[in-house]
Order: C-alpha cells, then sequence, then structure tokens
C-alpha cells in the first residue's frame, strides 16, 4: 500500500510539474499520451511436475525368465510426479486502477516506462535502453535409438517371438562380457589409448541399453510448469490452493485463483 501511496504522490507531482492531464480508466479517443496500471500484488505458486508416460518393451513378458528383470509392466501407463513448489509475492496489473496520462505533442514529459504487463516501471527516468534477457533455448532431446539396428540377421529372421527374446538376451550378455575383457585388458582388440577404450565402452553401453529397454521398456518425462496465483483479498483459513494427483497431476484450483500451464 505504501508503494502504491508513494507512486500516486510522484504521478501528481509528475503532472502538476509537466502540466499534464492524468485520467482514471479507459483512454480519452485520439488522445496522445500513455495508459498505464498499477500493481496488485499477488501470491505465486510455481508447482514443477513431470508427466512419466511408460511404453513397455515388446519383449516385456520375457524380462522376468531371460534378464532377470523383475517388476515389468506389461502394459503403458502414465503418472504424475510433484517435483517441487516455490512461492513468492508477484505484482500484476490491477484493473480497477489504470490510468491516462494525456501527453501534448511533440513532449517526452513526464517520462514515463512501463513493463510488458503495463505497469509502471520508472518516472522522469531516462530510458535505460536495456533489452530484456532472451529466452533460453530449448535443449533438443537427443534422438532415440532404435534397438533394432544392432540385432544380427539371424535374430531378424526368428519366426518366433520367444526364440528371437532369448537371442536378444543372449547378445546382451555377450556384450557385458565384451565391456568386461575391455575393462581387465584380455580383449583380442584392445585400445591403445583411454580415448579408444572410452569411445569402444560407449558404443558398447548404447547397444546393451537399447536392447534392453526392449524387455524393461522406456520411460519418457515431459516437465510441466504451473504457475498459481492467488490474490490475498480476503481473510483466507485453512483454503486449498491446489490439489495433486498421481493420476491426473494438478488437480481442484479454486475459483479465487488463476492458473497457468507452462509447457517446457
Amino acid at each position: 500500500m505504501k508503494k502504491i501511496i508513494i507512486a500516486a504522490g510522484l504521478l501528481i507531482a509528475t503532472s502538476t510539474y509537466a502540466q499534464t492531464e492524468v485520467s482514471v480508466g479507459v483512454t480519452r479517443g485520439k488522445d496522445y499520451g500513455v495508459v498505464y496500471a498499477l500493481p496488485q500484488t499477488q501470491i505465486q505458486l510455481e508447482l514443477k511436475t513431470n508427466k512419466v508416460s511408460y511404453t513397455p518393451g515388446e519383449f516385456s513378458k520375457y524380462a522376468d525368465r531371460y534378464l532377470r528383470l523383475t517388476n515389468v509392466a506389461a502394459d503403458a501407463y502414465e503418472y504424475w510426479e510433484l517435483v517441487g513448489v516455490t512461492i513468492k509475492a508477484v505484482g500484476v496489473p490491477n484493473n480497477a486502477a489504470t490510468y491516462f496520462v494525456k501527453l501534448k505533442d511533440r513532449t517526452a514529459a513526464p517520462l514515463i516506462e512501463l513493463t510488458e504487463d503495463g505497469i509502471v516501471k520508472s518516472i522522469n527516468i531516462p530510458y535505460s535502453g536495456k533489452k530484456a534477457e532472451a529466452a533460453k533455448p530449448t535443449l533438443t532431446p537427443p534422438k532415440k535409438v532404435n534397438p533394432r539396428e544392432f540385432l544380427t540377421e539371424e535374430i531378424l529372421m526368428t519366426n518366433s517371438t520367444a526364440k528371437m527374446a532369448e537371442l536378444v538376451a543372449k547378445e546382451i550378455y555377450n556384450i557385458r562380457e565384451s565391456k568386461n575383457a575391455l575393462l581387465r585388458g584380455q580383449a583380442d582388440n584392445t585400445p591403445s589409448d583411454g580415448a579408444q577404450l572410452k569411445i569402444m565402452l560407449d558404443n558398447l553401453n548404447l547397444q546393451e541399453e537399447a536392447m534392453t529397454e526392449m524387455f524393461s521398456g522406456t520411460s519418457e518425462k515431459e516437465e510441466k510448469t504451473f504457475i498459481v496465483r492467488i490474490t490475498p483479498d480476503k481473510e483466507l483459513n485453512n483454503e486449498v490452493a491446489f490439489r495433486f494427483s498421481k493420476k491426473l497431476g494438478v488437480v481442484a484450483i479454486m475459483i479465487w485463483q488463476e492458473l497457468l500451464i507452462i509447457s517446457m
């Protein structure tokens, strides 16, 4: 409230000094001027969540038999995770406190700098010229590896799913034996330096992971940020801001709140 009173006082002083006309509410037809709003305090809750989608592997029902992988689901499913919650006070435009400053033609007085939301940022201060920080580029997820690219002709020509699963499992065990031989220096083609060893191990790990996912399945995470804004214009006692469901995510937003959804 003090900030609003101070801002209003500065505006009155500025309008008197520059002999400009300030009107409450909407713009005045074709008059030349600036429309701005005073800030209103809201409590903002930022909810970091993950939507996890599980896809079963092609050989999921053979995971325990050949790789001793237990509790492997045979059906696809989705669930939500609540990663974190942050709370802070923010200023948003107050629709009940909007003003129009009528300026004379070819005049820059008073100098009023506004935020992107139309809130007063500064009065009678030279424009800083600073540009808003550019949004960080979104990271492109790595290309998903197709495990069938690593399968031999014998495996691909097999008509039986059970037999194919058995042969793929043997390939996985062979890869593990090759990694152990490299690490122990017992491989037939031992790399000459550490860089070559790392490249070989990375390739073997990639193949093993891709083939193992044919049994264990894959889980993909989609990050989503929910912004819940509360206007503290009344006494709140044991009010529920939101509810979170493992199956549905963020649910039951109260009607006296504002919800924004940001997909990351």
